[in-house]
C-alpha cells in the first residue's frame, strides 16, 4: 500500500517538493538498466518542460507566462528514493492534479507533494488544496484561432488533435510543436489525466508518433486507445496559443 502525503497550496509562485520511494524509482531514466523497455522520464524535468511549453497553463493562468525550473533533483544511489524541488509560477492550479495523478499511477511505497515558502515570499500562503477535486486546466481565451471539436464516435479510440497554421511554419516551429506533443503524450502515458472516478493507473493512451501531416498541419493521433479526460486536449490548445503569440499564426486547432 502506498503511503501518500499531500500538502500543496494554490498560490504562485511557489516551490513544490516531490518525494517518491519504491520500485518505479529504479525505472527512472537516470537509474534504469539498459534492459528496461519503458524507462520513466525524470519527473521533475518533465513537469518543468511541460510548464514552459504552456501545457500547464489554463483559464486561470496565461500559458505563455508560465515559469518553471528544477531547483534540486536527487536520486538516492543506495535505495529506490528520489526527490525534486521545483519553482513554479503562473501555472493553472489544476496542473497540480496532473502531477499528483502521475505519482499515483506509479509503483511506489511512498509519494508526497508539499508546497514550501519561497524565500522572498511575505505573508501567509493560500490554504491547502484538495487536489483530487481540482478541475483540469481549461483553455485560455479568447482564442485568436478557431477551435473545432468533433464529437467522437467512441471516446476511447480514433482520437486526434491537429494544429493548423495559416501558412507553412519554419522547421524550428514544427519541431517545437512536435516536442510539445511529445511532452503532452508523456503526461497521458503516465496517467496524468484520468476521468473522474477512474484510477490514475487505469488512464493512458496508445499514441502514434506526432508528425507533420502537410505543410501547415501537425498532428498527434491515438487510433487504438485513449483513456483520459477530454480536458487533456486543452493542453495542446494552450500550446498553440503560445506558438501563435510567438509570431507563427495558427488558423485552427482541430480535435476529434
Amino acid at each position: 500500500m502506498t503511503t501518500l502525503g499531500l500538502a500543496v497550496e494554490g498560490a504562485f509562485p511557489q516551490e513544490l517538493v516531490i518525494r517518491v520511494r519504491g520500485a518505479d524509482v529504479l525505472r527512472l531514466e537516470s537509474r534504469a538498466s539498459p534492459e528496461e523497455e519503458a524507462p520513466i522520464p525524470d519527473l521533475g524535468d518533465l513537469f518543468v518542460r511541460a510548464a514552459r511549453a504552456g501545457l500547464l497553463g489554463g483559464a486561470a493562468a496565461p500559458p505563455w507566462t508560465a515559469r518553471a525550473e528544477v531547483l534540486v533533483a536527487e536520486v538516492d544511489p543506495t535505495e529506490p528514493r528520489a526527490s525534486w524541488r521545483l519553482r513554479l509560477d503562473a501555472i493553472d492550479p489544476g496542473a497540480l492534479r496532473i502531477m499528483w495523478n502521475v505519482l499515483l499511477a506509479r509503483d511506489l511505497d511512498e509519494a508526497s507533494m508539499t508546497t514550501v515558502r519561497p524565500k522572498e515570499t511575505t505573508g501567509p500562503l493560500a490554504g491547502s488544496l484538495d487536489v483530487a477535486r481540482l478541475p483540469y486546466p481549461g483553455v485560455h481565451g479568447p482564442l485568436p484561432f478557431r477551435l473545432e471539436v468533433e464529437p467522437p464516435d467512441r471516446s476511447s479510440r480514433d482520437r486526434a488533435v491537429q494544429i493548423v497554421f495559416q501558412r507553412a511554419p519554419p522547421e524550428a516551429v514544427v519541431d517545437e510543436v512536435l516536442g510539445a506533443f511529445g511532452l503532452w503524450t508523456e503526461l497521458l502515458l503516465l496517467g496524468g489525466y484520468p476521468e473522474d472516478g477512474m484510477e490514475a493507473r487505469e488512464s493512458g493512451v496508445f499514441p502514434e508518433p506526432p508528425f507533420q501531416l502537410d505543410e501547415v498541419t501537425v498532428e498527434q493521433a491515438f487510433p487504438e486507445h485513449f483513456a483520459a479526460d477530454e480536458a487533456a486536449f486543452h493542453a495542446m490548445v494552450n500550446h498553440a496559443f503560445v506558438v501563435h503569440r510567438g509570431g507563427h499564426a495558427v488558423a485552427a486547432v482541430l480535435v476529434r
